[in-house]
């Protein structure tokens, strides 16, 4: 069967359109004038600079949709800033046994999972599922990635997120685990727990404690949200 140049044009303008929606395109192509000439523009001028990078196999070790290597999820909209410059709505996964972010492709030549690994050293940072994560470089912190706990005046809280894993003979299982780290006065602190706070903060230990006491119900290490408060309260006794 001979299949004409229109039905190829067609098939192609489908794939563009779903291709500019998966990649967070906002502007919609003006079908009033000529198709040819609106599809070559679209196909050669939409280039982003993060879409530059190697294929990566996605599917490594990933067992299920609660047993992975990922953030919380595999894939999932995000926003990005790279080199400076932000995108919306770009389709991502952030590997935190690998420390890599991904970003899904739909131009890769490669069969399965479009996973693209990119230039990790451009990345300033992103925002995956709500959570802000910066480029540990800019915080002297080593490779990879830290999420943004508090961003203050005179405090920073960053937290290392990442997987220990388990091979067993049937499965990889994944057990999450996280590193706090408070900036304060060009120093790094291991958080700990309340006790990290009045060795950073004795001038205000009492008032911390009496903070904490009447403000938050159940305060702990693993407790990110009271975390948060707390080290908006110390910001403030410092005005």
């Amino acid at each position: 069967m001979i299949l004409d140049n229109k039905f190829f044009l067609g098939f192609s303008l489908i794939f563009i359109v779903f291709t500019i929606k998966s990649q967070g395109l906002s502007s919609k192509p003006d079908l009033d004038g000529d198709l040819d000439i609106w599809f070559s523009s679209v196909s050669g001028e939409n280039f982003y600079p993060f879409l530059e990078g190697s294929y990566y196999f996605i599917s490594e070790g990933s067992n299920s949709r609660y047993e992975h290597p990922f953030y919380q999820s595999i894939w999932t909209e995000g926003s990005l800033v790279y080199e400076g410059r932000k995108y919306q709505d770009v389709t991502m996964a952030y590997n935190i046994v690998k420390d890599v972010l991904l970003i899904w492709n739909w131009d890769m030549k490669k069969g399965g999972e479009k996973s693209l690994l990119i230039d990790q050293n451009k990345v300033d940072s992103f925002v995956i599922h709500n959570d802000k994560f910066v480029g540990s470089t800019t915080l002297g912190m080593g490779d990879g990635y830290h999420q943004e706990i508090h961003h203050g005046d005179s405090i920073g809280c960053y937290a290392k997120r990442y997987k220990l894993v388990e091979i067993n003979q049937r499965s990889t299982e994944y057990t999450n685990k996280s590193d706090l780290i408070i900036l304060y006065k060009g120093r790094m602190y291991n958080y700990r727990g309340k006790s990290t706070l009045f060795k950073i903060f004795p001038e205000y230990k009492k008032d911390i404690k009496r903070y904490i006491r009447k403000n938050i119900a159940s305060y702990s290490r693993r407790n990110d949200d009271g975390l948060r408060q707390v080290l908006a309260y110390c910001e403030s006794l410092m005005k």
